[in-house]
């Protein structure tokens, strides 16, 4: 069931005081015969059955548009209004939200309308729902949408987005907003850096209203190498490289390269130890081991390399 709020007139400017609008849905139940009872819900046609002596229980649809708050929500067999209850005393049992009208021991008295009333309210600033609240950065350079669903009274005069407390400037290489009234917002080149709580603002001549914050994280290994150059000074010593690692989930594996090939843990040249700090070290270095390496770390979500560290050799 699709239902629209009413508004006031417009020198009426107290909200407390705004019109409440009834949207009805009508459930008719009927027989088939002698042995069972048929509810037929009369907006999509469902037809319900049961035998006599059961229960049948009766939905509430409640999709009024949002920005229409539900303040409450009864009952009706025909004109006269239903006491529910949770604590099987009644005829009629009811959930918590009143959404569901489960009527128990079915007989013929059961014949009859009804109809479940929603009072709602008309909310006069913008509605904002974001459709996710999570969002996972799970590959380096690749795009990412967030987006909003606005729902307005009034004419919405303005939507930005934010991240923490710094207004999103639109830039299409970095920033693209997208959507009719500009509810989408695309983040490009996406890196560790992107990581945060972003929001949407909507104005409309009533007011404004904000977002739930969405959370973008960054599920990559993150790391960062202790230096970027690293010279051999003399034949026959050892060196070694260092990367941090951080990650939102645990590494499954930590390997270096050399030239892209990679570099196999032999302790008579090569040894590879830590998890948060992972250090190479590269025994009796010769010229030979000269080139660039990068450290590659895995998790569950995927896999991120280093910067390249380059080692030189010193004659």
């Amino acid at each position: 069931m699709n239902a629209t709020c009413s508004m006031l007139p417009e020198n009426n400017k107290s909200i407390s005081s705004v019109d409440e609008k009834i949207h009805k849905r009508k459930h008719i139940v009927d027989y088939d015969g002698e042995r069972r009872a048929t509810i037929t819900v009369t907006t999509n046609a469902e037809n319900i059955a049961t035998d006599y002596g059961k229960s049948i229980t009766l939905t509430c649809d409640v999709s009024v548009i949002f920005t229409c708050f539900v303040k409450s929500i009864e009952w009706y067999k025909g004109k006269n209004k239903i006491k529910c209850c949770r604590d099987n005393t009644t005829k009629y049992e009811s959930d918590r939200n009143n959404l569901e009208l489960t009527i128990k021991d079915v007989d013929k008295n059961d014949l009859g309308d009804y109809t479940c009333v929603l009072n709602t309210i008309f909310l006069p600033l913008p509605q904002i729902v974001v459709t996710k609240q999570l969002i996972e950065i799970l590959k380096n350079g690749e795009s990412i949408e967030l987006s909003c669903n606005i729902s307005s009274r009034y004419k919405t005069t303005s939507v930005n987005w934010f991240k923490g407390s710094d207004e999103v400037i639109e830039n299409r290489k970095k920033y693209e907003l997208k959507g009719n009234n500009q509810n989408i917002l695309c983040i490009h080149d996406v890196k560790v850096s992107d990581s945060g709580t972003y929001k949407c603002r909507v104005d409309n001549e009533k007011g404004r209203n904000e977002s739930e914050g969405i959370t973008v994280v960054y599920s990559l290994p993150v790391i960062a190498v202790e230096k970027q150059l690293i010279e051999i000074p003399t034949n026959g010593q050892s060196i070694k490289l260092s990367c941090y690692i951080s990650s939102r989930y645990k590494s499954t594996s930590i390997k270096w390269f050399k030239d892209s090939g990679e570099v196999s843990d032999n302790r008579k040249k090569y040894e590879s130890k830590g998890n948060n700090l992972n250090i190479l070290t590269i025994h009796d270095v010769n010229g030979n081991d000269s080139g660039i390496y990068t450290c590659r770390v895995d998790n569950e979500k995927g896999y991120n390399e280093s910067e390249e560290i380059a080692v030189k050799y010193c004659k």
